[in-house]
């Protein structure tokens, strides 16, 4: 079954060409052989879905197969972020869960993401431990009816215990009468009017804009990055809002913009959030990032005596950290983000509240915050460029880089060079440029960082003349 390969969080594919119901129930059952063989003697897990084609019918599918396999199904009984099925997780000591998601990918795409017991990103061992049992054993099914009678699947509401621990989490005390006025931006995805309802009956007024769910996403792409976030920060001028705040389709990661329509990178708001865990609420620990993460993070992990570590791309790397050590935050690039005291997951509603709990504490708007970071940290500033690149293309870029790095780039000394996850180069002023393939497209991701906009779009255009320069010769 290799025409199956589970990437850094999961597997995905084109709906009706790599993502069928034949191949789910193929996942399924080896996600069902995994947990039958690792002793847990409580045979229990949640499933739950997002809004994309085929998701309803692939969480059943799965129902059907975990059951026939022996294993009790909390089914969930409408869509679902994936930090709610992740809280079930933790909060019913479950040996795991199945969400059918294709995360930030565009509508054409779904997935199987599968969270251990310990409710979070499963790591790369159990992850090619499942992918060494795909197609090993005929999927073992029996019909979703049959099961619920038997009692071997149960539907399940998994919202209103979620909804109540993040509001046990973020200091609702300070928000209640911080009169904030927010945009949300679900994305037509998962999330829905969740923020609505977490801050109601506070003085804090939302308006939520693509909150119903929609296979298609309204058109767009359910990624809270620029230009997908153009009609929030449309909205967030028109409002005259105090803030914007987006998630992905599955509700994992977060964006923001702030009250003059400007995004927020995903380097900021980790930035913002860790001074802001640091100062207001006291704690400490290891502050974890991802290798396309700001130099930014690095900066404060300093100033602030905190010890601080750097991971290869994907949240499971952070989550492996967190089981184990102290961890006060850990953050990637895309806007996944958890924290101190919580599961070891992304959760983008969570990451919006702190936000939000952030501007009611200091009683400042997030351009004022940050306005204020620049000023004692320096700027940075960030762009993400995909080009396309069929794999073996890929191969070709890479080992290019990794055997003969350039030494200058833009007239700057090459100080640094890391290839544990593509290569980035780190440059004589702690500016940087990277490559690194995507693990579930066929594209090549060019990251840049430096000090202004102009510099990061000059970086982003030499890294793409050089991926091309490797393309076109004959080494």
């Amino acid at each position: 079954m290799t025409e199956i390969r589970f990437g850094t969080d999961g597997w995905r594919g084109v709906v009706g060409e790599d993502f069928t119901l034949d191949k789910v129930r193929v996942v399924a059952q080896a996600i069902a052989d995994y947990v039958n063989s690792i002793g847990d003697p409580k045979k229990e897990l949640a499933v739950g879905y997002d809004a994309r084609t085929l998701s309803p019918e692939s969480a059943e599918a799965i129902a059907e197969v975990l059951a026939g396999n022996g294993l009790t199904v909390l089914l969930s009984e409408r869509i679902v972020p994936t930090p709610t099925l992740v809280y079930a997780i933790k909060h019913r000591s479950l040996a795991g869960g199945v969400m059918v998601t294709a995360s930030h990918n565009p509508p054409r795409f779904n997935g199987i993401k599968f969270k251990p017991f310990y409710a979070g990103s499963a790591n790369d061992e159990i992850s090619r431990t499942i992918e060494g049992r795909l197609g090993k054993e005929e999927p073992k099914v029996i019909p979703i009816e049959e099961a619920k009678r038997k009692g071997l699947v149960r539907m399940m509401d998994l919202w209103a215990s979620y909804e109540e621990n993040l509001r046990s989490y973020v200091d609702m005390r300070v928000l209640q009468d911080a009169g904030l006025k927010v945009v949300a931006d679900p994305m037509h995805g998962c999330q829905g009017k969740l923020l609505e309802r977490v801050l109601s009956g506070t003085s804090c007024r939302v308006k939520t804009i693509h909150a119903e769910p929609d296979s298609a996403f309204g058109g767009l792409s359910p990624e809270p990055i620029p230009p997908h976030v153009e009609e929030l920060q449309k909205a967030v001028l028109e409002e005259g809002a105090d803030v914007g705040l987006a998630a992905d389709a599955d509700g994992d990661r977060v964006g923001a913009v702030d009250s003059k329509g400007q995004f927020v990178t995903p380097h900021q708001i980790i930035a913002m959030l860790l001074l802001h865990l640091y100062n207001s609420r006291g704690w400490g620990g290891i502050v974890v990032k991802t290798i396309t993460t700001s130099t930014l993070i690095e900066r404060i992990a300093r100033d602030l005596s905190l010890p601080w570590r750097e991971t290869p791309v994907g949240f499971k790397h952070i989550c492996q950290i967190m089981q184990t050590e102290d961890v006060l935050i850990g953050g990637e690039e895309s806007g996944g983000i958890s924290y101190k005291n919580y599961f070891p997951e992304r959760d983008g509603a969570l990451s919006a509240l702190l936000l939000l709990e952030l501007m009611a504490t200091e009683g400042k708007k997030l351009e004022k915050v940050l306005t204020e970071i620049d000023a004692k940290y320096g700027r940075f500033r960030y762009r993400r460029k995909d080009i396309h690149q069929p794999e073996e293309k890929k191969k070709k870029l890479f080992d290019s880089l990794k055997s003969n790095p350039p030494h200058e780039i833009d007239q700057k000394k090459v100080v640094n060079v890391k290839s544990f996850d593509g290569v980035k180069l780190t440059l004589e002023d702690d500016t940087w440029l990277m490559w690194r393939a995507s693990g579930t497209e066929p594209i090549v991701r060019i990251y840049a960082e430096g000090k202004s906009f102009d510099e990061v779009d000059k970086l982003l255009a030499i890294g793409n003349s050089i991926a091309q320069q490797v393309e076109q010769s004959d080494c």
